[in-house]
């Protein structure tokens, strides 16, 4: 019998598990980087629905309701992003489109532009309102 021991691990047993160890944490951060980038899609998507719920809300309030008045007071395809403040995400518009008089079907159209000016991002929402 000889003096050296077999105790211990290999050099190969080290090298396989470092290996096996960093393919895990990729995966790990490659998961980490694609929950912090839908969460800012869910955000922008959110503020998205707020600002068109705003503009909704400030027409519905037009006094007196009626198809003129509403088409006068909010021109069709006129970026009222200024006008209400909705201006938190990169070069967000928000522009009304309207469909008949009564009931009045109002289109609000929210774009913006995501990640550095790459991808061009739409949210419309659609209601229908009648005459007061």
């Amino acid at each position: 019998m000889s003096g050296l021991s077999k105790k211990g691990f290999t050099l190969i047993e080290l090298m396989v598990s470092a290996a096996i160890l960093t393919g895990a944490l990729l995966v790990i951060l490659g998961l980490f980087f694609n929950y912090f980038n839908l969460m800012e899609i869910s955000r922008a998507n959110s503020i998205a629905v707020s600002d068109a719920k705003l503009v909704l809300e400030n027409i519905r309030d037009t006094t007196p309701f009626s198809a003129a008045n509403v088409q006068a007071n909010y021109p069709a395809g006129v970026d009222l992003a200024a006008r209400f403040g909705c201006n938190k995400l990169p070069n967000e518009t928000v522009i009304p489109a309207y469909q008949g008089n009564d009931p009045l079907q109002i289109t609000i159209t929210v774009s913006w532009c995501y990640k550095r000016n790459v991808a061009n991002r739409n949210l419309s929402l659609v209601t229908l309102m009648t005459e007061r």
